[in-house]
C-alpha cells in the first residue's frame, strides 16, 4: 500500500524531476496568465523551502515547451515545405507565443502562402527561394553552436569551386562537419536532414541562387546551383543529388541506390529548361551517398 503513495520533493527544485519522479506538486500554472500581465521584473520574496526555485523551475519547463513547439513547426514546413493549418483573421498580441497562432503569424508576415485547400484546412507553403532562404537561416542559428565549421573558410571553398569548378574540397568539407554533429547526431540523420543541413550551408554561397527539389523532365533535383551572373562571374553550375542509406544497408542496397542515382542526374541533366539555367557554365552532375551520417561515396557523373 505504501508503493501507491506520492513521495513529497523535499530538496528538489527541478519540475521536470517532479513529473518523471511522480512526486507530489501543487499545480500553480494557473498563475502564469496573471504573471504575464505584470511588470517585467519581479521579486519573489518568500522564506526558504517556500517553493520559489521549484515555481521557476515550472516557468522555465513551460516556456521551453512552447519554444520547441514552435522550432517543431519550423523544421516541419522546412522539411515538408508546406503545413496544414488554419489562419486566424486576428489574436491579440499576447496569444503570439502560443504555438497554434504560430502558423498565423508566419503567414501574415509572408513567411508561409496558401497553396490549396485540404479538406477544412489550407495548404500553406513557402513562397518563394528568398523566403526559404530565410527558414534556413534559422537552421543556420540552430548548427552554429554545435558544429566546428568555419564559414569563410567554407566561402573561400565555394569561390573555387564557382571560378575553378573544384567542387570536391567544399562539399566534403560540408560533408564532414555533418558527420561530427556527434552530440545531434541521432536527431538529424535521414535524408531529409541531411538535405536541410546543405541547404543551409549551400545557402552562404554568394556565386549560386541555391534552387532546392527543382522539378526536370524525369523528377525532382534535390539542389540546382543556378550560377548568378547579376553579381558574380561563375564559370560553373551543378546538380546535387544526395543519397541515404541506413548504418546496416547491405552493399547491394548500396550499389543499386548509387546507379539509379547516376541514372537520375543524368536525366535530370537532359531536361531542356537546364540549358537556359546553367546560363552558358559549365554543368557539373554531381551525387554523394551517406550510410548513416557519413558520406562513404562522392562523384561526379
Amino acid at each position: 500500500m505504501l508503493n501507491g503513495i506520492k513521495k513529497l520533493p523535499y530538496g528538489v527544485s527541478d519540475f521536470v524531476s517532479v513529473r518523471e519522479e511522480n512526486l507530489y506538486y501543487v499545480d500553480k500554472t494557473m498563475y502564469l496568465p496573471e504573471l504575464e500581465d505584470q511588470a517585467h521584473t519581479l521579486i519573489y520574496i518568500r522564506p526558504r523551502r517556500f517553493g520559489k526555485s521549484l515555481f521557476i523551475s515550472m516557468m522555465e519547463a513551460y516556456y521551453d515547451k512552447l519554444d520547441g513547439d514552435r522550432k517543431g513547426l519550423l523544421r516541419r514546413i522546412i522539411d515538408d515545405g508546406q503545413i496544414l493549418g488554419t489562419v486566424a483573421e486576428s489574436f491579440p498580441a499576447i496569444e503570439m507565443v502560443k504555438p497554434e497562432m504560430f502558423v498565423s503569424l508566419l503567414f501574415y508576415y509572408g513567411m508561409l502562402t496558401i497553396q490549396g485547400i485540404r479538406g477544412i484546412q489550407l495548404v500553406l507553403g513557402i513562397p518563394n527561394n528568398n523566403v526559404r532562404v530565410q527558414y534556413y537561416n534559422y537552421l543556420l542559428e540552430n548548427y552554429r553552436p554545435l558544429i566546428d565549421l568555419s564559414e569563410f573558410h567554407l566561402r573561400e571553398l565555394f569561390m573555387d569551386m564557382a571560378i575553378r569548378g573544384d567542387w570536391r574540397p567544399a562539399l566534403a568539407y560540408m560533408a564532414e562537419a555533418y558527420g561530427n554533429l556527434s552530440s545531434v547526431r541521432d536527431q538529424i540523420e535521414g535524408e531529409r536532414n541531411i538535405q536541410g543541413f546543405f541547404m543551409a550551408y549551400l545557402s552562404l554561397n554568394d556565386y549560386y541562387l541555391v534552387a532546392p527539389e527543382l522539378e526536370m523532365r524525369h523528377g525532382y533535383c534535390d539542389f540546382f546551383l543556378l550560377p548568378n551572373l547579376t553579381h558574380y562571374q561563375a564559370a560553373h553550375s551543378y546538380i546535387l543529388e544526395l543519397k541515404y542509406l541506413a548504418k546496416g544497408a547491405p552493399a547491394e542496397e548500396a550499389d543499386k541506390q548509387w546507379d539509379e542515382a547516376m541514372e537520375q542526374v543524368k536525366g535530370y541533366a537532359a531536361a531542356p529548361r537546364v540549358e537556359a539555367l546553367r546560363q552558358g557554365t559549365r554543368l557539373h552532375r554531381i551525387v554523394v551517398q551517406f550510410r548513416g551520417w557519413k558520406a562513404e561515396r562522392m562523384e561526379e557523373v
